[in-house]
């Protein structure tokens, strides 16, 4: 989060006077602007920005309407709210109508200059860290039009799932309007191992200004990574402001298809614990019973159990009538339920994870950034703890297997998906596919090298007998 205005740190007192070709600040109605010096030479270095670069972050965050204040950044933000909205009046003209009045929105840490106008809003509320959590907000499902922050989730430790929590909150057709710092012609990567990078000063540098993630030109995919199915960027002078949005689609326009009468049948089970073993299809399950059910549907992805989360038990959600995620099955081994996993042969599962791992950058927890520091050879990342035993012990450890009502295994998909939507009568597809790991030539090769599968089938032999009885 850098500074709002001139006047904070590292800010050049005065600064240069222009107007903008063809623009108005959409939040005052302002034409005059005026340049101020954000960017200092240690986080520009740390950021190792290239002279491009720095200029357009700079008119981002530096360049600010004279009349209002505020800078690229908020108003790129004010565009995407008053988009979601539908208005053509300027934000300060807005709040003032009766149509604001009727809006609930929530607004996570201030929105620079923009936090003072919405706070006109009757049914505005500012969450603030350390006091609310992202990754774990204290609101009911369902219970804003709007959900606005502006460069706050680079400092967020897990932007994924803090964005899923803002699905969560967001009522059916609210949005999600946000602005991170982005530049365009890299790819997003973590600061995980690196020294600390602070947007504030570095000096008086607190937990909430570290930054965890430099986000580049894939931005948008957390998003929809998040749960959103389309996501939609705004722009003010390109590439130094944009602004993203996304709506939470109401269950019947993601019903696939379907008429909602047939895709949530009263013969589908009241409580479905469907436990999502990594890269054994699950997330293209994931996405086809979202759709139908929506937000009857929890998902629960900050209980991975490689973490020291997975650890936590937990009561079956309430009011859902189904919980899928990333968790041990014990996380809801209180739960009488129908139970379902697809589970995939060990090898080729470890495979699968580890080029998955190196495909992505922003590390999903602390063992996944280790693994992108240390760069492990395959054989070596066999023997990660937590993951040579990833489907015997970490997920399934101390669990009586004979209570899942349905186990699919990936290498019979097209059959065992078919046998899924019977028994949960719901229409659901195998030739759905979502989340596959990017094409590696080395990893066609590891797939098969015969003499180096024995290697990993020894390594991983716990897992291998487990899954071999599962299936036999």
């Amino acid at each position: 989060m850098f500074p709002p205005s001139a006047g904070r740190h590292h800010c050049a007192t005065g600064g240069h006077y222009r107007r903008i070709a063809m623009f108005v600040c959409s939040i005052c109605g302002g034409s005059t602007f005026v340049d101020h010096s954000i960017l200092w030479d240690q986080l520009a270095s740390e950021w190792q920005l290239s002279p491009d670069e720095r200029s357009y972050i700079e008119r981002q965050q530096g360049t600010s309407c004279t009349s209002c204040g505020s800078n690229l950044r908020s108003i790129a933000l004010a565009n995407a709210i008053r988009a979601a909205v539908g208005t053509n009046l300027t934000l300060t003209e807005f709040v003032k109508t009766p149509e604001a009045g009727l809006l609930s929105l929530l607004e996570i840490n201030e929105a620079g200059n923009l936090s003072s106008i919405l706070r006109q809003l009757p049914g505005h509320v500012l969450a603030t860290y350390p006091s609310v959590d992202m990754h774990a907000m204290p609101y009911s499902t369902d219970s804003f039009d709007l959900v606005v922050h502006s460069d706050t989730l680079e400092h967020v430790s897990n932007p994924i799932p803090a964005l899923a929590e803002c699905r969560r909150v967001l009522s059916p057709n609210g949005t999600l309007c946000l602005t991170i710092p982005t530049i365009v012609g890299r790819l997003t990567r973590s600061r995980a191992g690196l020294p600390k990078s602070y947007h504030g000063n570095a000096a008086t540098g607190s937990d909430d200004l570290v930054v965890h993630t430099e986000f580049g030109a894939d931005m948008w995919t957390y998003v929809l990574r998040a749960g959103f199915s389309a996501v939609s960027i705004t722009s003010v002078d390109f590439p130094s402001a944009l602004a993203l949005s996304a709506r939470k689609e109401k269950v019947a326009t993601r019903s696939l298809g379907f008429h909602p009468s047939t895709t949530c049948n009263t013969k589908t089970p009241k409580r479905i614990v469907a436990v999502h073993f990594p890269k054994a299809g699950g997330s293209s399950l994931q996405s086809q019973l979202l759709g139908l059910l929506g937000d009857s549907l929890a998902l629960d992805y900050g209980h991975d159990p490689l973490t020291s989360a997975g650890l936590e038990t937990a009561e079956f959600p309430v009011g859902k009538r189904g919980v899928y995620g990333h968790f041990s099955a014990r996380r809801y081994a209180s739960t009488d339920g129908y139970w379902m996993t697809f589970l995939r042969d060990p090898v080729d599962n470890l495979i699968s994870i580890y080029y998955y791992w190196k495909s992505v950058t922003v590390p999903g927890h602390d063992l996944h950034g280790r693994f992108l520091r240390e760069k492990p050879s395959i054989l070596d990342f066999a023997k990660y703890a937590g993951v040579q035993r990833l489907m015997s012990e970490t997920y399934f450890g101390g669990f009586d297997m004979g209570r899942f009502d349905f186990i699919g295994f990936h290498e019979t998909r097209d059959r065992d998906i078919p046998r899924l939507a019977a028994a949960l009568d719901l229409p659901l597809s195998a030739e759905v596919y979502v989340n596959k790991t990017e094409p590696y030539t080395e990893r066609h090769i590891v797939e098969d090298d015969t003499s180096l599968r024995r290697q990993l089938a020894d390594l991983l032999a716990d897992d291998v007998a487990f899954y071999e009885r599962l299936r036999n």
